[in-house]
């Protein structure tokens, strides 16, 4: 905030005798710089208040929507600078009122001038060399020293040709006009602090060749065609740096995400290797009890006497082997998920395969006096039997839970020319939330198989099919 007093101490020192002598300034009245100081920290320090505590804006710009409010504040302040100074200077009695209607135009460009085109160069600065907290160092200093020489470079070579351009040949009197060209292309090329480094060059150098260099325009035009010429650089210029700094941080949120990506991509995959092994440790280490346990209880079931303890046995014996079976399922099914097990496509027909349910399925579907249905299609294809077998399994299993006593269980093939499928059919009418709980491994493990063989699995109310291609 401190930057704001440099307009009232700069015009309180020039009116000081000391600093005018070295100078060489020579004031008739010593109170005007003072009142004019007082003026001008009252109109641009308003003009500061109001970008930064109003509008939230700061230096050095880097958005559109900043740049646009600040020159748009600038300009009115201009105009209240040049309107006071008038006002001033006509009750002083320093001249009429005609005069100042013939300067107030030059007045107030030669004010917008210079306060549009030194705070985008002049604060960053300033805060830099105080070391106060700013945009990186990156964004300060761009232009380097190698392209601010480059910028002095082109700004004096378009700066003479148009000039020399202008009083060489009279006809093209719009020659002069190429002085925009090296602040809106280096808005273009460099963003805003470029841009405002051509704009105070060719605002300073413009005046000096063209009295060197002979140029008889109106000075007027000159000092509108600056003005203009600053206006659109910095508004250019703040878009450039708007835009590549939107894609700068685009890029370091989509790296960021590219980033969170790859490690939660790390944590499911050392989740998954974690599963894997578990489900591999649990198999080996269950297994083992579970066929000590299943040695025991057969010799222990060998005697024939039909007592209520061997009931017990012969109970705990059917749990024990059950539990095994599971085992093995959760064995097989980790080996799959590891890749570990192909499938041994070979000729296969459905007759063989429902001798090989039918042996399963019929003592257990008996037991509950449920009825097992199996067509009499005998179609040949190409499959690996004991996976589509494992997977009917499964299938069948969860039907004949189901049933009650009195229903059917239907197991058929049907073939096409592109496909061969099987549907498991049951008489359970069951909700749509028990059907929804029959999602466990059983069914994980025919999704798995038919992802071996190619196949898809599908289920509706009382069906389950498994059609594979030919």
């Amino acid at each position: 905030m401190r930057f704001i007093l440099a307009p009232l101490i700069a015009n309180l020192l020039i009116s000081t005798p000391i600093v005018c002598a070295l100078l060489g300034i020579e004031w008739t009245n010593y109170s005007d710089p003072v009142l004019h100081g007082l003026r001008l920290y009252l109109v641009y320090g308003g003009a500061g208040l109001v970008l930064r505590l109003a509008l939230k804006i700061h230096f050095p710009i880097s958005r559109l929507r900043d740049s646009h409010w600040s020159l748009g504040i600038t300009l009115l302040a201009a105009g209240a600078a040049t309107i006071s100074g008038l006002c001033l200077h006509l009750v002083a009695g320093n001249f009429s009122s005609d005069v100042a209607y013939q300067i107030a135009g030059g007045w107030l460009v030669g004010d917008a001038i210079g306060a549009i085109i030194l705070p985008p160069l002049l604060v960053p600065l300033l805060k830099f060399a105080f070391s106060e907290e700013i945009a990186p160092p990156e964004d300060l200093l761009a232009p380097n020293f190698q392209v601010f020489i480059t910028i002095l470079i082109c700004v004096s070579l378009v700066l003479s040709a148009s000039f020399i351009g202008y009083r060489q040949f009279p006809g093209l009197s719009f020659v002069w006009y190429a002085i925009i060209l090296p602040p809106i292309f280096f808005a273009l090329y460099n963003g805003v602090f470029a841009a405002a480094v051509a704009v105070v060059c060719t605002a300073i150098f413009a005046p000096i060749y063209a009295h060197f260099l002979g140029f008889e325009g109106e000075r007027f035009e000159l000092q509108l065609l600056l003005l203009v010429t600053s206006l659109v650089a910095l508004t250019i210029g703040a878009a450039i740096t708007d835009r590549t700094k939107a894609m700068q941080t685009a890029l370091k949120h989509e790296q960021l995400l590219e980033e969170q990506v790859d490690a939660r991509t790390q944590e499911l995959q050392q989740a998954y290797e974690f599963q894997r092994h578990l489900i591999r440790s649990i198999g080996h280490d269950v297994r083992q009890p579970l066929q000590t346990l299943n040695f025991l209880l057969d010799g222990m079931a060998a005697d024939k006497e039909q007592t209520e303890g061997h009931m017990i046995i012969k109970n705990a014996q059917t749990v024990s082997r059950s539990a095994t079976m599971l085992i093995d399922k959760v064995m097989e099914f980790a080996r799959r998920e590891m890749g570990h097990t192909q499938p041994a496509i070979t000729a296969t027909n459905t007759s063989d395969i429902w001798l090989a349910l039918s042996s399963i399925f019929e003592p257990i579907a008996a037991q509950k006096d449920v009825t097992l249905e199996f067509d009499a299609t005998d179609i040949v294809f190409s499959t690996d039997k004991a996976l589509i077998v494992e997977a009917l399994s499964n299938l069948l299993e969860n039907s004949i839970r189901f049933s009650r006593t009195g229903q059917r269980v239907r197991v058929e093939a049907r073939q096409s020319a592109e496909q061969v499928e099987f549907v498991v059919s049951d008489e359970v009418e069951m909700p749509v939330t028990k059907q929804e709980q029959q999602t466990g491994f059983g069914l994980g493990i025919v999704t798995q198989i038919c992802g071996l063989l190619n196949g898809e699995f599908s289920r509706q109310s009382n069906e389950a099919r498994i059609a594979l291609i030919r």
